[in-house]
């Protein structure tokens, strides 16, 4: 009888145990690193541009800026997990210089100065209200937006490339779903295991084959955090045509840092060709 009531109790405690993972509150606490304070502004690195605001599909409000370029082409920037615009300044600044184009740069929902918490669903609504701002600006020709996702971003991209195509798709250290990396951390589990302990799917593999647009994946080769076989694995997914820039001695998301001009090359090659 005590052998079955441990048995018992050890079933509830994994019942339980997963019905908090389940929960969410594991995705927000793992998923999710952002920061409040933005503490600088684009002027900050020497460029001139626009505060604005914008409103996700369930009311959320999104704050942003937008970066005029000289160009006729317009990047829309989803950043990865962790902090918030400001801290993408340097990247943005360098961007802006080499390529010209025009650039949104705003943050999620619990990033920032934007309202609400982060949850996969509502970041997908976040991306696409991006888009429907970009879309409605007079000086942004809405056939003329490059998704330029990072990370976590990359997701968000890929999922909202396959409901509006845009220009170009630019990924740097994609991931071919929260389970995929899961598994990595945990290998011993199962695959099965990881799809039910995750619920925040960022299926980017199984979606990225509806998408009909020419793809750059950047990817460091030093990457730890996102490795490099993760960016091969969803550039084997997608569709032509599509390359792969592999940055040496580069890790996570600094590929525009370590590979200097190879990396900004690479990136006006690609908008030049679209």
């Amino acid at each position: 009888m005590p052998e079955l009531i441990g048995i018992a109790g050890a079933g509830v405690a994994l019942a339980l145990a997963l019905l908090f993972v389940r929960s969410g509150f594991l995705e927000r606490r793992f998923s999710y690193a952002p920061a409040r304070e933005v503490e600088y502004s684009p002027s900050d690195v020497g460029l001139a541009y626009e505060e604005v605001w914008m409103e996700s599909a369930d009311g959320v409000p999104l704050h942003g800026w937008f970066v005029p370029g000289k160009r006729d082409v317009t990047f829309l920037w989803l950043h990865g997990n962790g902090g918030n615009i400001a801290y993408h300044l340097e990247h943005l600044r360098d961007l802006h210089a080499h390529l010209g184009v025009n650039v949104l740069l705003f943050d999620y929902r619990g990033f920032g100065r934007s309202s609400g918490t982060p949850a996969e669903k509502g970041l997908y609504r976040d991306a696409a209200a991006a888009l429907r701002y970009l879309k409605g600006r007079p000086d942004v020709q809405p056939d003329r937006i490059v998704y330029f996702g990072q990370s976590l971003g990359t997701a968000l991209a890929v999922e909202l490339a396959t409901h509006e195509a845009p220009l170009g798709l630019v990924l740097e250290a994609p991931f071919p779903s929260g389970p995929y990396m899961a598994h990595r951390m945990l290998p011993f589990l199962p695959m099965w295991f990881h799809r039910y302990l995750v619920p925040n799917r960022f299926d980017t593999a199984a979606r990225i084959g509806r998408v009909k647009a020419p793809l750059l994946i950047v990817h460091g080769e030093l990457d730890m955090t996102v490795p490099h076989e993760a960016g091969k694995v969803v550039l084997d997914a997608a569709n032509e045509p599509k390359e792969m820039l592999s940055v040496p001695h580069a890790a996570h998301v600094d590929a525009h840092a370590v590979g200097g001009s190879a990396y900004y090359d690479a990136l006006l090659r690609f908008v030049d060709g679209l």
